[in-house]
């Protein structure tokens, strides 16, 4: 498994990470790329079984030009029933420049982040101890440290709990 976090600050600063661990036939891989922009601004993230998250990028990266809604329902679709081992995270811009998290984890649970100009919305995929995991960057939010450094800490955390998570991770940032 691994972990991507998604994070809009404020409504100013929009913050995707992934840890870069896979793990194939007992091969450790820590270069492993589980966030792809589709184009600019707009990413698809991946947690999980790799091989089915990459067959349904493939499907939706040439129709990236379709209203928000309407890409994410084309996505939903794509993703197979029984994927019960990935998760996958859309997020960036719309098309009328407004941040936007979507998620669909490995249990069928939806999940659209509530962006408010004075919130930072956030949604955490990742294994079992995901509850875990958010309720460690919900407290290093609290304590007013800096987003990226709660990025940082929390996927350090998860890979001191759990060895298919690397401390080694990707970070993209943007503000509008």
């Amino acid at each position: 498994m691994s972990i991507i976090i998604c994070v809009v600050e404020k409504n100013k600063t929009f913050y995707i990470a992934s840890d870069k661990r896979a793990i194939k036939n007992g091969i450790i891989n820590d270069d492993y790329k589980k966030i792809y922009e589709l184009k600019k601004r707009l990413y698809f993230a991946m947690t999980g079984i790799a091989e089915i998250g990459l067959v349904v990028l493939d499907k939706i990266k040439n129709k990236v030009n379709y209203p928000i809604k309407d890409f994410i329902n084309m996505v939903e679709r794509e993703i197979p029933i029984n994927a019960t081992k990935l998760t996958i995270t859309i997020a960036g811009l719309d098309e009328n420049n407004r941040y936007f998290i979507w998620q669909k984890n490995n249990l069928g649970e939806i999940t659209n982040a509530d962006i408010g100009s004075d919130k930072i919305a956030y949604s955490i995929s990742g294994n079992d101890e995901i509850g875990l995991f958010r309720s460690y960057f919900e407290k290093c939010v609290i304590s007013g440290k800096p987003i990226q450094y709660c990025i940082a800490n929390t996927i350090n955390y998860a890979s001191s709990i759990d060895n298919s998570i690397s401390s080694k991770y990707e970070l993209i940032q943007f503000c509008k």
